[in-house]
């Protein structure tokens, strides 16, 4: 066998290539397109900013260079609130601006319309009427635990140095509540103080589509303290805004607080 092979090696190889081409041939002839279809991998995003957005101006970002983390109240402030201010007689959690609940309101009234069934409508009501109960039994039991507090039922904003700031033209915080939009400034531990600016984009209802940290407005920032103010920035909340494009662009600045 093995000398009948070395006899004809090259008959065999011809023959094996001849298979070969005409293989190729015919498969070649059969294709008819660019193969299977596939889009790239998109590396991005899954949230799309809309195009018509507003965009923030130097004078509307701009803070004071003089960082001072002393003397600094918890609590949060929102730069649009026109109220007078007060380092000592004040109230975080009353002004509305041109939101507050008749805002959220008309929101709540604008996904009664969209809903689709009147079953549908009903069970989104119920849930809506159980969170204000909610909500209003939580502000009283808040009322009933401050009553003796300087603070309560006053028509004045915080002054001075604050854990939180904020400034969303068009929107306030989400009921006119500066709770929706938390600190995180005793979350870094021991080290140095410093502040984080992150810029912000915020669409018609009130949710923030996306932090961007800025370092040019920033100070003493570690990565702690960024990784934590883009993650709060991300979970804070404000008012739905009908006359707001469906993304606004605003800034919220976090002073982190060494213990």
């Amino acid at each position: 066998m093995m000398d009948l092979l070395e006899k004809h090696r090259f008959g065999v190889v011809a023959v094996i290539a001849a298979y070969v081409v005409i293989f190729a041939y015919f498969q070649v002839g059969t294709y008819d397109g660019p193969g299977v279809p596939y889009s790239p991998f998109h590396e991005g995003p899954e949230l799309e900013i809309p195009e018509d957005e507003i965009a923030l101006q130097p004078e509307n970002i701009m803070l004071p260079s003089n960082f001072d983390p002393s003397n600094i109240k918890n609590t949060a402030r929102d730069e649009n609130d026109k109220r007078a201010r007060s380092e000592e007689n004040y109230s975080v959690s009353e002004y509305t601006g041109n939101g507050g609940i008749q805002d959220a309101t008309e929101y709540e009234k604008r996904m009664f319309e969209e809903a689709g069934g009147a079953a549908e409508r009903e069970k989104i009501r119920a849930q809506i009427e159980a969170r204000k109960q909610r909500e209003k039994e939580q502000a009283q039991n808040n009322a009933t635990n401050d009553q003796n507090s300087s603070t309560q039922g006053t028509n004045n904003a915080v002054a001075g140095n604050v854990m939180v700031s904020f400034n969303v033209p068009k929107h306030t915080a989400h009921q006119g509540n500066d709770y929706y939009v938390r600190n995180p400034g005793y979350k870094c531990g021991v080290g140095a103080s410093g502040r984080v600016m992150i810029l912000v984009k915020v669409d018609q209802s009130g949710k923030v589509l996306s932090a961007t940290y800025d370092p040019s407005q920033s100070d003493n920032a570690t990565y702690c303290m960024i990784t934590e103010a883009k993650k709060y920035a991300l979970i804070s909340r404000f008012n739905y805004a009908a006359d707001a494009a469906k993304s606004q662009s605003g800034w919220i600045s976090y002073t982190f607080i060494s213990q």
